[in-house]
């Protein structure tokens, strides 16, 4: 499966019987490398990418920027990023070598939701050693 089929299936699939799916997701190497990404997903940069790992590596910072929109850090821990804009939200999961990263609007999508589809891809990630 390529890694844009992993984003299509596994992160923009419909998370409701409406058919509701996240505004858009990607995966992305720590390097800041894009592995896949949905249609709509913001251009990030390597810098934006370091600010998330150095953020989920302990360094506290109040907001975080991905593809220029600006996000109110919720939560972060060594593995796990929420954060909040207004109604939309991102979830960001780390892997040892990708960020599996879903952005989601309410109301169609809440955060569980699209943490349930992050943490999901992230784990299988994980257990193939990504």
């Amino acid at each position: 499966m390529s890694w844009d089929q992993w984003v299509s299936n596994n992160l923009m699939c419909a998370v409701d019987e409406d058919g509701n799916t996240l505004t858009s997701a990607a995966i992305l190497g720590h390097d800041g490398g894009v592995w896949a990404q949905s249609e709509n997903f913001p251009a990030i940069t390597e810098e934006e990418v370091a600010t998330i790992i150095a953020l989920l590596d302990g360094t506290k910072t109040p907001s975080i920027t991905l593809g220029g929109n600006k996000y109110i850090v919720l939560f972060s821990d060594e593995s796990l990023l929420r954060g909040r804009k207004d109604k939309e939200g991102v979830i960001l999961s780390r892997t040892q070598q990708a960020l599996v990263v879903g952005i989601y609007t309410e109301p169609n999508v809440i955060a569980p939701k699209c943490q349930k589809l992050v943490d999901s891809l992230a784990e299988n990630l994980t257990n193939m050693g990504y």
